[in-house]
């Protein structure tokens, strides 16, 4: 069997997967504009694109600061109601969660950003 993998030659963007047996004579007749093939299987949860006949596999390293933003934006979504006109707190503590909040804002430039431990990050008020 033949196995062979369709991408965008602009892109490099895999396209789909096909595994038939078939001549390879007839590939250039099953390719759309703009599409190319390499033999082999390049599985689309492993590899971004092709390029310049090779795989490209894909970048699994986390994203560190985008998780902390993501972190940063529940903590801030968490305590929008401290500072809502009806909100049950007072005035002064009402200050407390708007400086833990402004904190939270902030936080991009403390000096372990995006690293940061469980100490680096403000304390919510109680």
């Amino acid at each position: 069997m033949k196995e062979i993998t369709i991408y965008n030659t602009s892109t490099g963007i895999i396209e789909k997967i096909s595994r038939r047996s078939f001549d390879f004579t007839d590939v250039e007749s099953m390719l759309e504009e703009g599409q190319s093939y390499i033999e082999g299987i390049f599985d689309l949860d492993t590899y971004e694109k092709i390029v310049d006949g090779q795989g490209v596999l894909k970048d699994t390293t986390p994203d560190y600061e985008n998780e902390k933003r993501l972190h940063r934006s529940a903590l801030l979504y968490g305590s929008d109601w401290t500072q809502m006109p009806d909100s049950p707190l007072s005035d002064s503590k009402k200050a407390e969660w708007a400086t833990y909040r402004q904190a939270l804002r902030d936080i991009t430039s403390h000096s372990n950003w995006p690293n940061l431990e469980e100490a680096d990050w403000p304390t919510q008020p109680s």
